[in-house]
């Protein structure tokens, strides 16, 4: 009997007949027989591997057991592996074949594949590190001659996604056959952006750098991961190597600068320069990856493999050997004794190193215009990440680590305090002679940022001069060409300092350094009568900027410990900041910089800041808000940015009201200052902003989905917090804000339409447990009812949110028993079909059954469990028109 008379078996079972169809070796034969015979025509071909990827992720209830599973996957890797050993893979079909072992290995992962046959296992890891080195190959080609369709690229990145499974579950496969993969994947990629002899990359001449593209480390970010990760299963092959390329290049970036320094420069030695810095680049993007990990939300550890490394090298390193490599930036490795001794991991960090003080030396040989910024960068980069994983570890995270690292980055250490002394002095060199390039100014600045982000670091660094020395450089006035990015981070990393002193008196002299030379210079250009008198012109609205952030990245750089000493040097800074923004109200680049000062110390400051320190943001944010509604109350722009630049003022204010809110339940402030007077309540402060901001809201507005959310979400926090003030609102207000909730549920998606029915629960519960029949507040939520009643039987709320219309509609309910009951029999009347009516009722009747209406949390949960049984009983039968 053939397959397609299985069908017509009686004897077998629905599912059972698609098992015995799909499980008989011929069908999966005859779909990879159909993709042969049409791959050739393109269209045919692209359907017919479509069906191959399909019956790559073939699972559930058609595989019912290991077994069946094992035996199926068995069919189809001999048909796969059968394809491959017949023809060439071609690049419109990389992708689809790609996508055949992602599915694979995702349906089938590593422990699963155990099962196969060994040598089929062979097979698969031999099949997949091949054509993972020809899509990477590929991909090299395509991002070389810039193609437009980049199917290889994408192909290899789904192959890589595969290999992640893979090495993950390393301990389930062939660990000696993986490990010797990932190095083979390793070495290729490696190969691809590296240029001759080493490697195949080929230069393009006439290329452009656009502003607009993303840098390699974001744009290839997911394939460095995963290569570091590749890199990391044989440490004692990927370390060695990366360290010996960035020498060789290294050591040729210094010939080549010297040559260029007593000679002329000519086009083609320029050439040679980019390919090497070129190398350079991709060099530290790898070695960054191999040696760290990605550990956003987490704390940054050294990888496990490199900790191991390290430590089961430790019986040939030599130690003295190791620290005078490291201390030695200035020299090559050939001129340090012993230096092939040294530690593999520390002779890798003393090479970029080396190629800090490279740089050093070619900026005071007036060469910095030769430098790469690219290159710049990517070596900042490299630094932070080995600054947040190596530098002053928690030792107590690890359960050994080797003498080597210890000695050289460990806590107490001199080589850590020689290191972080070091990397400051060329933050410092970076920032006073290469103050013009913004992109890697901005990465050296995260690096300060990331050193003083630990108490330990913090610690040694305000020990050292170089410390000083920076602080006397920011405050030299000449680093103007700073972006505002930059120049907040700069400040905010100066400050950050600050909390590592314990010493009260030692952390008001740093205060005196740090802060008190920006506040006074803005109080005496606000005082001054050129300002005055000047206060328009170009020249001094950049002055304005400039210091406004360096407040901002002063509060930025808040901590608890400095919090409240912090705000008593800037509170006078935040009352002189509203009166520019009443005199700068035309220009919206004052505006909003001014805003967002006032938006980090609510989000930064407050909620360590005492009640006296708190009532003075309070009041301050007052008197911003007022001035701000002064300005724009009823104002029309007929410009096409205006609009973009008030919904950017609208959320920032709306971002400032909500994190003053935040401080009424999040309050970490010392106890105990003995203050009797009245504490202003964050809700007032709010309560009063949003009668500024509601007038300035309109329906075009809450268009612009990142206003829109900001909105929404202000309004609910409010109304959770404090609805019993909300509910004593002007009546005119309290119309606007109703009916900016109704938009809310029909108007906005999903995540507005949860916050706007979230709003009418928390309010909806308030009025019914503490509000009279009476009240205005009340009237205006009763057509609420009608409204939700009709959007859920009319069923235009998704099923997203079914769960908050819910609660929604049951806290209503309680708020409105009689006019619930009438809507319920108007519904009733009005249906024509008798069978329909009789339904209707009785869905209406089990709705509420076993359900107090309390508008408590239990009973809500037991309306919900009978909701859901509601929507699925009407649905099927009922349309409200």
């Amino acid at each position: 009997m053939s397959v397609f008379e299985q069908d017509q078996n009686p004897s077998l079972r629905p599912g059972q007949q698609w098992r015995e169809t799909f499980l008989d070796p011929t069908i999966v034969q005859l779909f990879f027989k159909l993709y042969w015979r049409v791959r050739g025509d393109w269209e045919l071909g692209h359907h017919a591997l479509n069906c191959l990827v399909q019956l790559a992720s073939l699972n559930g209830a058609v595989l019912i057991n290991r077994q069946v599973r094992i035996k199926y996957l068995s069919q189809y890797l001999e048909c796969l592996f059968s394809l491959l050993s017949s023809t060439e893979i071609t690049e419109a079909e990389a992708l689809g074949i790609s996508n055949i072992f992602r599915k694979l290995l995702l349906f089938f992962p590593p422990s699963v594949l155990v099962a196969l046959p060994e040598e089929m296992l062979r097979q698969l890891v031999d099949n997949l590190t091949a054509l993972t080195c020809k899509f990477a190959q590929g991909a090299a080609q395509e991002e070389m001659l810039d193609h437009e369709d980049q199917l290889y690229m994408e192909a290899f990145e789904q192959m890589l996604q595969s290999w992640a499974c893979i090495l993950q579950e390393s301990s389930s496969c062939n660990s000696a056959q993986v490990k010797q993969s990932a190095t083979l994947i390793f070495d290729t990629y490696l190969k691809c952006h590296l240029a001759p002899p080493e490697g195949s990359r080929v230069p393009v001449d006439g290329d452009e750098i656009s502003e607009t593209v993303q840098s390699d480390r974001v744009a290839f970010k997911e394939q460095l991961v995963l290569i570091g990760l590749c890199g990391r299963q044989a440490p004692e092959h990927s370390v060695p190597l990366l360290t010996q390329l960035l020498e060789a290049r290294i050591s040729r970036m210094r010939v080549q600068l010297t040559h260029i320094h007593t000679n002329n420069l000519t086009i083609a030695e320029n050439s040679q320069l980019d390919q090497l810095y070129e190398d350079i680049h991709w060099l530290l993007l790898i070695a960054g990856h191999v040696t760290t990990m990605d550990n956003e939300g987490e704390t940054a550890l050294i990888p496990a493999e490199m900790v191991s490394y390290s430590v089961n090298a430790a019986a040939t390193v030599d130690l003295e050997a190791t620290l005078r490599l490291l201390a030695a930036p200035a020299q090559m490795p050939t001129d340090i004794p012993n230096s092939a001794a040294a530690d593999p991991l520390i002779r890798m960090m003393s090479t970029v190193m080396r190629l800090c003080e490279t740089e050093s030396q070619a900026l005071k040989a007036s060469l910095g215009h030769l430098l790469s910024p690219e290159v710049s960068s990517s070596l900042m980069w490299f630094l932070r990440r080995f600054c947040l994983s190596y530098l002053l570890p928690n030792e107590s995270f690890y359960t050994e680590l080797s003498v080597a690292l210890t000695s050289a980055f460990g806590r107490d250490s001199e080589g850590a305090a020689w290191t972080l002394n070091y990397l400051l002095s060329v933050v410092e060199q970076t920032l006073r002679l290469r103050s013009s390039e913004p992109g890697l100014v901005e990465d050296t600045v995260s690096l300060l940022v990331t050193m003083v982000d630990s108490k330990e670091r913090g610690q040694h660094l305000v020990k050292t001069e170089g410390l000083m020395e920076l602080v006397q450089l920011q405050q030299s006035g000449t680093l103007g060409a700073l972006s505002s990015a930059a120049q907040r981070g700069l400040m905010q990393g100066l400050v950050m300092c600050a909390a590592a002193l314990v010493d009260t008196d030692a952390r008001t002299r740093f205060w005196t350094h740090v802060l008190d030379p920006p506040v006074s210079s803005f109080k005496q250009l606000m005082a001054s009568e050129t300002f005055t008198k000047q206060y328009q012109q170009e020249d001094m609205k950049k002055q304005i900027l400039y210091h406004i952030d360096n407040f901002i990245g002063a509060v930025q750089g808040c901590l608890m410990p400095t919090a409240q000493c912090l705000f008593s040097w800037l509170v006078g800074v935040l009352g002189d900041s509203v009166r520019l923004l009443d005199l700068y109200h035309n220009y919206p680049t004052v505006v909003e910089t001014v805003l967002e000062l006032f938006v980090e110390c609510g989000r930064r400051m407050l909620c360590y800041l005492t009640p006296s320190a708190s009532k003075q943001l309070y009041e301050a944010s007052v008197h911003l808000v007022g001035t701000y509604a002064k300005h724009n109350i009823g104002r029309r722009t007929l410009e096409s940015r205006g609009e973009e630049d008030q919904w950017r003022d609208l959320q920032l204010l709306m971002e400032l009201l909500t994190s003053l809110l935040s401080k009424d339940f999040i309050d970490l402030a010392p106890s105990g200052h003995g203050e009797d007077q009245e504490v202003v309540a964050a809700a007032d402060v709010c309560l009063f902003g949003l009668n500024i901001i509601m007038p300035l809201m309109s329906r075009e507005l809450l268009r612009l989905p990142t206003l829109c959310s900001q909105y929404f979400k202000m309004v609910t926090f409010i109304a959770e917090i404090y609805p019993s003030k909300v509910c004593q609102l002007p009546d005119e207000l309290m119309k606007n804000l109703l009916a900016s909730i109704e938009l809310g549920l029909t108007s906005f998606g999903a995540d507005v339409g949860t916050l706007s029915f979230d709003f009418l629960v928390v309010l909806g519960s308030h009025i019914h447990k503490n509000c009279g029949p009476e009240l205005p507040v009340r009237q205006g939520l009763r057509p609420f009812l009608k409204l939700v009643l009709d959007l859920i039987l009319s069923q235009q709320i998704n099923s997203d949110l079914l769960q908050a219309a819910s609660a929604a509609l049951y806290t209503l309910i309680c708020c409105f028993q009689t006019e619930y009951q009438q809507l319920v029999e108007a519904l009733l009347v009005g249906q024509t079909d008798p069978t329909t009516g009789q339904r209707l009722a009785e869905s209406f009747t089990q709705l509420t059954t076993n359900v107090e209406l309390t508008a408590d949390r239990i009973n809500r949960i037991k309306f919900r469990d009978n909701f859901e049984k509601f929507i699925a009983n009407v649905r099927g039968f009922l349309l409200v028109k």
